[in-house]
């Protein structure tokens, strides 16, 4: 992920010029010294023999990272209780998204006295954050500042109803602040309040049965969403996150099923169509639904509206193999994997949302 490095017109005076000067300085010794340590070793290690046909690299931008220091919060009229808990969960949000250098254990003796730019410029800070709980009987409010000590002003300013710290949306309405943090600075919104659906073995049960699990993308709040009692594979978000599609063995073979977050409603699919249903995806605009039905040895793609209960349609097939279908974001292309080759690795192949030929991705 590429940081943005925003030049500010008319630093270079008094304390500002220095701190900026500082920065700079330090950021060319760290890119000289992770040049220091490249040695012939290193690049002979990058002369290998590649697959032909398939080359996966990574490719690491040195941008400078801008430290943001988030001053202890304080509260008021009943806030003081969740202020230390609602700066932790912002300052590892905020940390996790690889956007700042968060410094956030900072002695309480800082707050209070207002904001001295000149100070958290001697500290190497860019940016720095102040925050106030207020409570509000159930709930609270969070007045939220963000201050740009490089250029000596307050950047923003917002506040931001917060559920009581009991209630199960507390943390992620926490996370949409901290996800508004990183849009203020970099004009893009954080991921802090996105989750994450995956499978797993609930704990001290077989390993071979698997339960569908939700969580934030903090690693908290974890909580089970099925008990079949048998394989959940293949979990798969709506596109706009209230729905999970996912492939479950609950009736003895694997059947696609879908689960409304918002009502907790499960409903059952059925494209009236024999097979094994595997592997779902959801089409970008959330009514349509793109599937692998597995008969015997063959095998096919499908697309089916979901909301409308109808209309299944056939994509691909054949004595083959054709799995894993995704959408791309425009709706128009499906890619998938099929062994339509012969050999055991499966190829990555990408044709027309409304099927027809295929072409291969990843010759080898």
């Amino acid at each position: 992920m590429k940081s943005t490095v925003q030049t500010r017109p008319s630093l270079f005076n008094g304390a500002r010029g220095m701190g900026v000067v500082r920065r700079l300085l330090w950021t060319l010794v760290l890119l000289g010294a992770g040049a220091a340590f490249v040695g012939p070793a290193d690049l002979a290690a990058q002369d290998v023999e590649e697959i032909p046909g398939v080359s996966l690299s990574m490719v690491f931008d040195r941008a400078y990272i801008p430290p943001l220091a988030i001053m202890p919060f304080e509260g008021r009229f009943g806030g003081e209780a969740v202020a230390s808990q609602v700066q932790a969960i912002i300052g590892r949000d905020l940390r996790y998204s690889d956007r700042f250098a968060v410094v956030d254990s900072l002695p309480a003796g800082l707050s209070g006295q207002g904001v001295d730019y000149s100070l958290w410029d001697q500290f190497g800070a860019d940016w720095l954050l102040t925050g106030t709980v207020e409570g509000t009987g159930s709930g609270s409010v969070l007045v939220l500042e963000l201050h740009d000590v490089v250029s000596f002003r307050m950047l923003r300013e917002g506040r931001f109803t917060l559920p009581g710290p009991g209630d199960e949306g507390f943390r992620m309405a926490v996370h949409h602040v901290s996800d508004q943090v990183v849009e203020w600075v970099f004009g893009e919104p954080g991921m802090a309040a996105s989750q994450i659906a995956f499978v797993m073995a609930p704990y001290g049960d077989s390993e071979t049965r698997k339960e569908l699990y939700v969580i934030d993308s903090d690693g908290e709040n974890l909580r089970r969403m099925t008990f079949d009692q048998q394989s959940v594979v293949s979990p798969t978000w709506s596109p706009n996150g209230d729905r999970i599609a996912y492939s479950s063995w609950r009736s003895g073979v694997p059947l696609i099923y879908e689960r409304d977050l918002l009502s907790g409603q499960e409903s059952t699919f059925d494209p009236n169509r024999r097979g094994h249903q595997i592997t779902p995806a959801y089409h970008p605009d959330g009514r349509q639904l793109a599937f692998a039905l597995m008969d015997g040895d063959r095998s096919g793609l499908f697309s089916y509206n979901v909301d409308q209960s109808c209309c299944l349609s056939h994509l691909s097939g054949g004595r083959h193999k054709d799995l894993q279908p995704t959408f791309s974001p425009d709706g128009r292309r499906v890619a998938f994997t099929s062994n339509r080759l012969g050999s055991a690795a499966p190829q990555v192949y990408v044709m027309s949302a409304q099927g027809g030929e295929a072409d291969m991705l990843s010759p080898y």
